[in-house]
Formats: structure tokens, C-alpha cells, sequence
């Protein structure tokens, strides 16, 4: 419930109360904004639709701001996320941060040896080149970064139900994980990269999630967890065997 106005029910989805909204005009977070160019409290938003980052990227630096705003602010960046907006932008944001965190990951290799002598198996059991393992690698980016939004996004979306069935919406919980994709961009950070994005990934979807459902800490920590450490204890597993 709202503690300004008390118009917010607690089964409602919304991540800002309407009614404040709409009666003070407040400026919401607009990340498809360029830098600087963030709306000042009170301005008024009549005539200008508010959207989580929707206005169409020319180029992947146009999503800096995004990128800022997720890692940097969370909480006032999924505040101002409407599960109403641009699904497309959500997903398109995800498969190109997932790419290029691939791609990172793809660029480091051979500073780490396990990885560099897998890519090498891979090359020998195939009987390509190393440039043709590689250009394969590359297609099959963005279908690997559509499974694992769609993993994420199915078992945070189950264990919704359970914490709080009535809260819990699949559209919603997919645009969180897609957005925490931003995390991707700290796989450019040689050797250090995965720890970094495993930990700003399960930070920004847990702080995702208990801002758009508003959950208490021990929910969202129970909803983002568990599917985390099912997802890395099927990682190690494969690898293992």
C-alpha cells in the first residue's frame, strides 16, 4: 500500500503507486534518455510516455545509460519499470549483452587455459578449423543467451508462485532478468569478469525483484536463490561429467 496516498492495494502490480503518479506529475526514470538529460522531479509528464530504456538504440553505446542505471541504481531503475512497456526492447537489451558477454568470455579464453584447451577439444572432435569453432561459438550466441533468460526467467517465475502466488507475473519477472543482462558488460574484465558478473547478476535480480513485487528481503532472496544454485549445480555438473 502506498504510504503517501494509501491507494495502492497489496495485490496490485505496480512498481510506483498510479495514483501519485498521476496526481504529482512525478518525473520517472527514463533510461532511453541520453546522459544528463533525466527529467527533474515535478516535471510535467503529460504528454511524454514513460519507458524503461524503450527508445530504439542506433548503436550499443546508446545503452550506456541503461547499463549505468541498472548497475549503479537498481532500485530506482526498476522503480520506474512498467511491465506495460516495450517487451522487445527488454529481450533485444538481453541477447546483445548476453552476446557480448560471450564474446568477452570467447576473447580471454586464452588466458585461461581450461577454457582455451576446451575450444580446442571442440575444434578436434569436429573436425573444423579453429576460425570455423569459433564462427559457430558466435552463431549460437544468441540462442544460448535466449535459453538462459528463459531458465532464469521460468524458475524465478515458479518459486514467485510459491513465495507470493498472487504477485507473480511471467512478462514481469522476464523483463527483470532481461535488464540484469547488463551485468554481461563486466565479462570484459580479464580474468576477474565472472566473479564480478555472477555477483552484480544476483544482486541486480534480486533487488529487481523485491522492487517490482515488493517483497521482503527473505522472498526475494528465496525466489532469485534457489533457481541460482539449481542453475550453477546443473553447470558444475555438466562440467563435471
Amino acid at each position: 500500500m502506498c504510504r503517501d496516498c494509501r491507494s495502492l492495494e497489496p495485490t496490485q502490480e505496480f512498481s510506483l503507486c498510479p495514483q501519485c503518479v498521476h496526481t504529482r506529475k512525478l518525473a520517472l526514470l527514463n533510461v532511453g534518455r541520453t546522459a544528463g538529460t533525466t527529467p527533474e522531479v515535478g516535471e510535467d509528464l503529460a504528454d511524454e510516455t514513460v519507458q524503461d530504456g524503450t527508445s530504439e538504440p542506433k548503436s550499443v553505446l546508446d545503452y550506456l545509460p541503461s547499463i549505468k542505471s541498472i548497475l549503479l541504481s537498481p532500485t530506482r531503475f526498476f522503480s520506474a519499470m512498467h511491465s506495460t512497456d516495450n517487451l522487445r526492447h527488454a529481450i533485444t537489451f538481453a541477447l546483445v549483452f548476453g552476446v557480448i558477454g560471450a564474446l568477452f568470455t570467447l576473447a580471454w579464453a586464452p588466458l585461461m587455459p581450461q577454457t582455451d584447451a576446451s575450444l580446442l577439444e571442440a575444434q578436434e572432435l569436429s573436425g573444423l578449423s579453429r576460425t570455423m569453432v569459433v564462427l559457430a561459438l558466435m552463431v549460437l550466441l544468441p540462442i544460448a543467451s535466449a535459453l538462459e533468460v528463459l531458465l532464469y526467467t521460468g524458475g524465478i517465475h515458479l518459486m514467485m508462485r510459491w513465495v507470493t502466488p498472487n504477485r507473480g507475473r511471467f512478462v514481469t519477472t522476464l523483463k527483470v532478468v532481461c535488464y540484469a543482462m547488463a551485468s554481461k558488460v563486466l565479462m570484459a574484465v580479464p580474468m576477474a569478469g565472472q566473479i564480478l558478473t555472477l555477483v552484480f547478476f544476483v544482486s541486480v535480480l534480486m533487488i529487481g525483484v523485491r522492487v517490482v513485487y515488493r517483497l521482503p528481503f527473505n522472498k526475494s532472496l528465496i525466489a532469485v536463490g534457489v533457481p541460482i544454485l539449481v542453475v550453477a549445480s546443473l553447470g558444475l555438473a555438466s562440467l563435471g561429467g
